[in-house]
């Protein structure tokens, strides 16, 4: 076949491709940068990589030999201890039983300042309690009745052991005292309540006995008796009843004094103020941090004031939130008033059927009723009296022997401690470093070659002209001859399998850049010693200096002229490489066109011709139509010596031509680059 005899018209091209150019080699999805380019670049720049870790790492490594110590870390569980016994000093009634209180509520009293400046001054050495609260880890596990406490500090194995057993022990006392204020708060009511009742009982007893004096009245009637006893027993429970109901109203107080300060504002105000007292201990007023944490405070206690002040968080206005512990306060608070419903109503019950027994009783002769009336307010009034001096003697014994609310599961010992080695912890730091180090080089790396928009892959020439690369030529100072040869055996293979050229007879090619000295004449020299290699008649059309062997030099203007001389030449000596050059000002005018187009038809007798040239830079028109006349064009382009842009740009006159651009070409490719060339084996663009 023929390749100059007939102008092709080849299939339709991909977007981005000049008019007439073959399709790209590779289809998939394209990329706006080249991996290879890259990856070249890492291999490139590896011992940037390499400082940048060694330097990192060591910092990083010198600063932990500084800075950190080996850590003690220790964990304890507080379990909570239900108040299933229950005292009982009296028959009468319900037993005392100190109330629980939420998982949240012992936490807040754990991380409390008080508490811990006292455990603070007790440890061995004395710590702060600001100190001893960033040591600690407070966590109440979920639907558990555990409580796990862990201390991470400095102090040696048994100096953690023994600061977390102090620690949980100090807990469960202020547990305990928690049981204990609040028996000896109920102790103190019923001691006033107890008085009272002592002074009314003295003058019932006077009145009974002064009125026995004075009416010499016994009373012996069965019948009054059984209606004395019923009365007697329905005002005891009466009062048994008011008694039980002082103390759910006493409760009900408590838990509605407990529940009003748990506005979620003020929370929200003490614990912006908490952070910026911590802030304070750590930087300076003038730091960001404590102005923005004040500024945070501000802004609260403005809201606070426009809302009209703190509010109440009582049930006429109380909504459920994320404060579990009001949640439980206000779950009290619901419970308490309906025992508080229920006795009042058995009170009217009482005093309805205490009010039917008096009514039996008034039959009954005046002095009479006036006698079982005494009698039943003394036996009332005992009964009570009694009661509450059962519940007394309860909240005594549970304030002189308080359980607590949690109990300590297990101690710690020095074998729960575990030891965060500084050695360790040193090589983690330089591990960490060095990793941090080849990151930041990596990004720099790439980031820089991302940057580079200059033409210096396969990749970058292929995505910018849209066509296959047909070769790619190394520096030629780093191949022996043996690789030059071994070089252009390959490319011309590649050459004339991409362009399905294998029984091909003529080959004409021409070689066109962008700018003048990107490398054509390189490519034509390798090129035509490959031609001749495989003894194909070879004619330049170049003024690049004839290379080695047997050139035979004319004028292009004398070819133009008398296209027969070229073909004597040829047929006189195959093996004799024709070179038609032309003066520096030589220009491919219309007539010089039309002269290449009848010489040409006259080169086309000559059965077998490879003819390769060299075409000026696509800059202007006259370049572009001389290319429209070669049947196959091919695009060369030097490695980093032209921005894409550029390019682009000069591609854009071509693709309005009919240029058949059938490949490209890349001159000075980097070693780098070159040794990545089997990545097009795994499918890689390069």
């Amino acid at each position: 076949m023929d390749s100059s005899n007939t102008k092709t018209t080849p299939p339709n091209p991909a977007p981005g491709t000049a008019p007439g150019a073959a399709p790209a080699a590779e289809a998939g999805v394209s990329l706006p940068f080249d991996p290879v380019r890259l990856i070249a670049a890492l291999i490139r720049g590896w011992y940037w990589l390499l400082i940048s870790g060694v330097l990192m790492g060591g910092g990083l490594f010198a600063l932990g030999y500084y800075k950190l110590e080996t850590s003690y870390s220790v964990t304890v569980e507080l379990i909570r201890r239900e108040a299933n016994t229950i005292i009982r000093a009296s028959v009468l009634g319900d037993a005392f039983k100190p109330h629980q209180v939420t998982v949240q509520t012992i936490v807040n009293v754990m991380q409390s300042p008080k508490l811990l400046d006292r455990v603070g001054s007790m440890a061995t050495p004395p710590i702060s309690g600001m100190a001893l609260g960033k040591l600690l880890t407070i966590k109440p596990e979920k639907e558990t009745d555990l409580i796990s406490v862990t201390l991470k500090s400095k102090l040696g194995v048994q100096g953690t052991a023994n600061l977390v057993n102090l620690y949980a022990r100090e807990v469960v006392a202020l547990t305990a005292q928690m049981q204990s204020d609040e028996a000896a708060e109920l102790d103190k009511f019923l001691r006033e309540q107890i008085s009272k009742i002592d002074g009314t009982l003295d003058d019932i007893n006077k009145e009974l006995l002064e009125f026995s004096k004075e009416s010499e009245f016994y009373g012996n009637d069965r019948e009054l008796e059984a209606y004395l006893r019923e009365s007697g027993e329905t005002e005891m429970q009466i009062e048994t009843a008011k008694t039980q109901l002082e103390t759910v109203e006493f409760r009900i107080s408590s838990v509605e004094r407990e529940l009003a300060s748990q506005d979620p504002q003020a929370i929200q105000l003490n614990l912006a103020r908490a952070q910026l007292k911590t802030l304070k201990a750590a930087y300076a007023e003038t730091s960001p941090l404590v102005k923005s944490a004040a500024d945070h405070v501000a802004e609260i206690e403005q809201q606070i004031a426009a809302s009209g002040g703190l509010k109440t968080n009582f049930d006429s206005n109380f909504q459920y939130s994320e404060n579990t512990m009001a949640n439980d306060l206000y779950m009290q608070l619901v419970s308490l008033r309906g025992q508080q419903e229920g006795l009042i109503k058995q009170m009217a019950q009482l005093r309805t059927f205490f009010t039917n027994t008096q009514e039996k009783l008034r039959g009954v002769p005046a002095k009479t009723q006036h006698q079982a009336a005494i009698v039943a307010r003394q036996q009332s009034l005992q009964a009570t009296r009694d009661l509450f001096s059962g519940r007394q003697h309860e909240a005594q014994m549970y304030e002189e022997n308080s359980p607590g609310l949690y109990r300590l599961f297990a101690p710690a010992s020095e074998d729960s401690v575990e030891v965060s080695n500084r050695t360790v912890k040193m090589i983690l730091a330089a591990v960490v470093g060095v990793v941090l180090g080849l990151v930041l080089a990596t990004g720099v790396v790439l980031g820089r070659e991302l940057l580079d928009l200059r033409v210096i892959s396969a990749g970058d020439l292929r995505r910018s002209t849209g066509v296959p690369i047909l070769a790619r030529l190394p520096v030629l100072s780093t191949l022996s001859e043996v690789q030059l040869a071994q070089w252009r055996f390959r490319t011309w293979a590649q050459l004339v399998r991409k362009l399905k050229l294998q029984n091909a007879t003529r080959l004409t090619l021409a070689f066109t850049s962008t700018q003048p000295g990107e490398g054509k004449s390189t490519f034509i020299q390798e090129l035509h010693i490959a031609a001749l290699d495989r003894r194909f008649p070879v004619v330049l059309v170049t003024n690049a200096p004839p290379g080695a062997g047997k050139v035979r030099r004319v004028p292009l203007e004398e070819a133009l002229n008398r296209p027969e001389l070229v073909l004597e030449h040829v047929n006189s000596s195959p093996d004799v490489v024709v070179q038609l050059h032309f003066e520096s000002d030589w220009k491919w005018t219309l007539e010089n066109r039309n002269r290449w187009s009848r010489a040409n038809l006259v080169w086309q007798q000559l059965p077998t011709l490879a003819l390769f040239v060299e075409l000026p830079p696509m800059v202007d028109l006259d370049a572009v139509l001389t290319a429209e006349l070669m049947p196959m064009t091919l695009w060369v382009t030097t490695s980093g010596r032209l921005e894409q842009r550029e390019l682009a740009e000069a591609l854009e006159l071509v693709e309005a031509g009919e240029v058949r651009l059938v490949g490209a070409a890349l001159d000075f490719e980097s070693p780098a680059l070159a040794r990545l060339s089997f990545l097009g084996k795994l499918g890689l663009p390069v």
